[in-house]
């Protein structure tokens, strides 16, 4: 019997590394090196092969060079030395057919993202034709359970600017989401509700961005665990508008339809109904590290905007007043703090000061990483310096005595329509 040839494993999905035989083997500060890239190049594209017009374009971005020939040469001969360097199995390690460059035979060579999109489009090539071809399904579920295992993030994160890798991840991303989407809907109909929500928080790791906490919050419906859905609710709100800047989308606004139907649909005890929304208002508090109840209400922003337009449509007939305080955190000067690091460190501080300083009927919001908007109920004009003075107190015990703050009130009665973020 002939000898064992040598496994070679490639991951590009979510970084780059490189095992033969199952030993890592390290490209040190070469790993960003152009005959590195060529390496990632050719080995992506291991099948096909690649061509010198290919290479000098993609990993030089050269194409009027004088002397092309010597650079791609060169280019060869330095990707060779290396994997030579690391112990890489071969000799040559690099061959040329008919002007194609293509991975020297011998070592079985297996790279991660061309495994990944071969189970994908088997899965995708099968496709029973009814109900009863349970076979067919099994088979197309476990093509993409495995695809969906080597799927550890973006194709060669570093190198994510070039055009070669953002046009293949564009392809390898758009499989993956045609296999979360067929995961998730067959481990639904199966009542798999636990892998459901795990294949969404994967591919909610991966991108954050995109909605994929939607389908975490329908798998946490499904499970019947409200409480849990209506947590990641509030959380992906508050990260879509602190951290991103933009408004709810339409998707997460269907799911937090689905939350409220399912809470509609599993209890017809009001008392079912006053547990769990008081339990939000308890995780809330623990969550943020603040004292037990009672205290002000802190809330996200869309929430915030719901109870401030309710309030405003009752306050004449309740003949209530409400004031709207604006609370920003200044320096010694009174001026706007640019330094983004100070403030991270002094928010949670004037966030809990907010919280200790003002009554448990009063509500409040982050509405920037400076600046908190809060409702006062039923409070007087001759209040606003000691209510004030109280919060900048608790806000230098908090934060520091170097932590100041300034405000700005004005009553409700006075702001026209719905409040909007700049």
């Amino acid at each position: 019997m002939g000898e064992k040839p040598d496994h070679v494993e490639i991951h590009m999905l979510g970084g780059f590394s490189v095992k033969v035989n199952g030993r890592t083997i390290g490209f040190g500060h070469a790993a960003s090196a152009n005959y590195i890239r060529l390496l990632q190049f050719v080995w992506l594209n291991q099948k096909r092969g690649v061509s010198k017009t290919e290479i000098l374009g993609n990993i030089l971005g050269y194409r009027d060079l004088s002397d092309e020939g010597n650079s791609f040469y060169n280019l060869l001969y330095q990707a060779r030395k290396k994997l030579a360097a690391v112990g890489f199995p071969g000799e040559k390690y690099l061959v040329s057919e008919n002007s194609i460059i293509l991975p020297e035979p011998g070592p079985e060579l297996t790279v991660d993202a061309v495994q990944f999109q071969e189970l994908c489009q088997q899965a995708e090539l099968l496709q029973p034709e009814s109900a009863e071809a349970a076979d067919v399904v099994d088979h197309k579920r476990a093509l993409y359970e495995e695809a969906f295992a080597l799927y550890a993030g973006e194709l060669l994160p570093r190198n994510s600017t070039e055009m070669w890798v953002i046009t293949e991840s564009l392809t390898l991303k758009e499989l993956y989401n045609r296999c979360i989407v067929w995961l998730a809907e067959d481990y639904k109909k199966h009542k798999r509700y636990d892998d459901m929500y795990r294949i969404y928080q994967s591919a909610s790791n991966i991108y954050p961005d995109e909605d994929w906490q939607a389908g975490m919050i329908e798998a946490l419906v499904w499970k019947k665990d409200l409480q849990a859905a209506y947590r990641l609710y509030d959380q992906t709100v508050a990260y879509y508008r602190e951290k991103l800047g933009i408004s709810v989308s339409e998707r997460l606004r269907e799911a937090h339809h689905s939350i409220e139907s399912a809470l509609r649909d599993n209890t017809d005890n009001i008392s079912d109904i006053q547990s769990l929304i008081f339990q939000q208002d308890q995780d809330a508090v623990e969550a943020e590290k603040l004292d037990k109840l009672p205290g002000a209400y802190f809330c996200s922003y869309h929430i915030f905007t719901a109870i401030y337009n309710i309030l405003r449509r009752n306050m004449e007939r309740r003949g209530v007043s409400i004031y709207m305080m604006l609370c920003t955190i200044v320096d010694y000067k009174g001026e706007a703090i640019q330094n983004k690091e100070k403030l991270k460190h002094r928010f949670p501080g004037l966030k809990r000061a907010m919280y200790r300083s003002l009554r448990q009927g009063d509500v409040f919001t982050k509405y920037s990483d400076a600046q908190i908007l809060a409702l006062l109920i039923g409070v007087k004009e001759e209040n606003f310096d000691s209510i004030a003075r109280r919060i900048n107190r608790n806000f230098k015990l908090e934060a520091g005595d170097s932590a100041e703050m300034e405000y700005r009130i004005v009553s409700v009665a006075e702001i026209p329509g719905i409040i909007k973020a700049d």
